[in-house]
């Protein structure tokens, strides 16, 4: 099933809040998402007819059976991106999670898993002597150093 975006996005907010709290509230969403509880409506209406969340009358929102297998897929995407993007690049927390949110939408899912492989690789090979992580930092460093002169 192919969500927009946005879509997705809702979908993650309401997974993450449902693992958090058991189950999602409307103004819940709209906090975690910064936006309008009208835009939070509207998306849950889409999402319902999807078959992907179910909601109480004025109530509790909780992922389907359906909907907790694709919020999970989206949450994985997310959190691969995002310390691949802290651990491997050095990048901020901020900037990570920000950037994370954009690419998960585009990446596929050879892409998310060779980022995956890599960032395990590193990992491996740093506890075997050779910090990856710290090299990179040093170099892209010199990088920065020498484009500015």
């Amino acid at each position: 099933m192919k969500l927009s975006s946005s879509m997705e996005d809702y979908l993650e907010a309401v997974g993450e809040l449902c693992n958090q709290k058991g189950a999602a509230r409307v103004k819940d969403i709209a906090s975690k998402l910064n936006v309008t509880t009208p835009s939070v409506v509207s998306a849950i209406k889409n999402l319902k007819r999807k078959q992907l969340v179910e909601q109480e009358r004025y109530g509790f929102v909780r992922l389907t059976r359906q909907g907790e297998k694709t919020a999970r897929s989206i949450i994985r995407r997310h959190q691969v991106l995002y310390h691949f993007l802290i651990n491997v690049l050095g990048l901020d927390y901020e900037t990570a999670s920000k950037d994370a949110c954009r690419i998960e939408h585009a990446v596929s899912k050879q892409t998310l898993e060779r980022l995956l492989a890599a960032a395990d690789y590193i990992e491996q090979e740093s506890r075997q002597g050779l910090n990856w992580s710290y090299e990179f930092q040093k170099y892209y460093a010199d990088r920065e150093d020498s484009e500015r002169t």
